[in-house]
């Protein structure tokens, strides 16, 4: 059998009356009080807590947290953002812009020293090979000069359009002076105007350059051996980069922590999740992972991350610490007096 005033205070304390809520109320704010007035080094045993995180860090931990939320919440994001009108520009406030701007004048330049060597020029160089060549015999197609062009050669000029791409693919190697010197001897005996004739075509070139440049490009990509040799290249970054020290990467950290961009964090950050933007993606992710999870005890999710166990007893043993300052506390004793007297104790001062 219950003590008969112990039951009396449970009855009380878990009653619908006012009276019982307003005790109610008073402890919570006063050992919420309580709590908020500790020290964090107090708070928390740094120790403990540490290895309770490294240990629910887990593969299994998560890979299950990035299939059940991080994937799906990814793939929101994705989807939110192939409709969203919004601008960048938006999601910054004025004061940002302008401090964006003022930054962008004096910018700090990441070196990325550590970088040096990722890439192997012979692997660039096999993979760019072809796409020059397609550039250059695409440009000396357009020369408007008989024999050089689309037309048919004179066969005084010694020089085909098709002797000319093919001079030009096997030149890749070679210097911009002594593919113009060939050019210059093939039409030594024309009495052309080489150089003018370079120049218009240069000039109509140009104007399609880029599109020319990205058509080589896709194709290259397309091809097997392209795709060969630039897997080989990100393969050989790769490599790189996990070879890299960590000191190494010292100086880039030094620069960015002494960035301009670093002290604009808190003015685009605080003004970003301000617009219906951002805060629409926090409260949809928020709310879908409710409707994961909601529904579960924080035991449960303890006992799934294989943690419960240990989290219980440190719970258990940061609240008897608090509990035994908190319960030191003269609000507490005179809270627990008036719960006597509520609850009808005859020796309750």
């Amino acid at each position: 059998m219950p003590d008969p005033l112990a039951q009396r205070l449970a009855t009380l304390l878990a009653a619908p009356s006012a009276e019982a809520h307003t005790l109610r109320v008073e402890a919570a704010t006063q050992y919420v009080d309580h709590l908020l007035s500790q020290r964090l080094r107090d708070a928390v045993d740094l120790d403990d807590f540490i290895e309770l995180v490294v240990r629910t860090l887990n593969h299994a931990n998560v890979a299950r947290s990035v299939e059940r939320h991080v994937k799906p919440g990814v793939e929101r994001f994705l989807e939110q953002m192939a409709s969203a009108e919004e601008r960048i520009g938006d999601l910054v406030s004025e004061d940002g812009k302008a401090a964006l701007r003022e930054s962008v004048g004096s910018p700090r330049n990441l070196r990325a020293r550590w970088l040096k060597g990722a890439l192997d020029p012979k692997l660039v160089q096999r993979f760019a090979g072809p796409i020059w060549v397609q550039l250059l015999v695409s440009f000396a197609k357009r020369i408007p000069v008989p024999g050089l062009g689309g037309g048919v050669a004179p066969s005084a000029s010694g020089a085909s359009s098709r002797g000319l791409a093919g001079m030009i693919g096997r030149s890749m190697q070679q210097s911009a002076e002594r593919l113009v010197d060939a050019g210059r001897s093939a039409l030594g005996g024309l009495g052309l105007d080489l150089e003018a004739k370079l120049t218009a075509a240069a000039r109509d070139f140009s104007d399609s350059a880029v599109g020319l440049w990205n058509q080589a490009l896709r194709e290259r990509l397309a091809s097997d051996e392209g795709r060969a040799t630039l897997a080989q290249i990100k393969l050989g970054v790769l490599e790189h980069i996990l070879r890299t020290p960590l000191h190494a990467l010292h100086e880039d950290a030094a620069e960015l922590a002494g960035a301009d961009y670093i002290s604009l964090a808190p003015e685009l950050i605080s003004h970003g999740v301000q617009t219906p933007f951002v805060r629409g993606c926090i409260q949809r992710e928020l709310a879908r992972y409710f409707e994961i999870e909601g529904e579960r005890s924080l035991g449960s999710l303890l006992d799934e991350l294989s943690a419960l166990a240990e989290v219980r007893a440190w719970l258990i043993r940061r609240a008897e610490r608090n509990f035994l300052a908190f319960s030191q506390q003269p609000a507490f004793a005179d809270w627990l007096a008036r719960v006597l007297v509520a609850a009808g104790h005859a020796d309750a001062p």
